[in-house]
């Protein structure tokens, strides 16, 4: 199994890798666009280990909720959000599919889930 990663450059970029139905195991996102994007995203999220804290106590059940509500509602969560993303289904993608690793001021990793399993 080899592990690929793509190099993106804008959300352009981004938004046309994530549209195909096998998504690259690992993305390098670069340009300032880009990395102001996913540093937002990536501040609305919990970290693993509160996650993981949210996903013992509740003994999983509301990590079901917490889905349907992303699902149904993420786009009206934003809608008064001055700083609300610019593309929510890209933005929900982003969120079930990758973990974000921040590399460095100008480059964030984009590593597929599923891979850490």
């Amino acid at each position: 199994m080899t592990i690929e990663q793509v190099p993106a450059n804008t959300i352009a970029d981004l938004k046309t890798l994530l549209k195909t139905t096998q998504v690259p195991d690992k993305i390098m996102a670069m340009g300032p666009e880009l990395i102001q994007y996913l540093t937002h995203i990536k501040a609305s999220q919990l970290s693993d280990t509160d996650h993981l804290g949210f996903d013992l106590g509740s003994a999983g059940i509301l990590t079901l909720i917490e889905q349907v509500v992303n699902t149904a509602f993420f786009d009206h969560f934003h809608m008064f959000d001055d700083a609300a993303p610019i593309e929510p289904k890209l933005t929900r993608k982003i969120l079930v599919l990758y973990h974000l690793k921040p590399i460095d001021d100008q480059h964030f990793l984009l590593h597929l889930k599923q891979l850490d399993y």
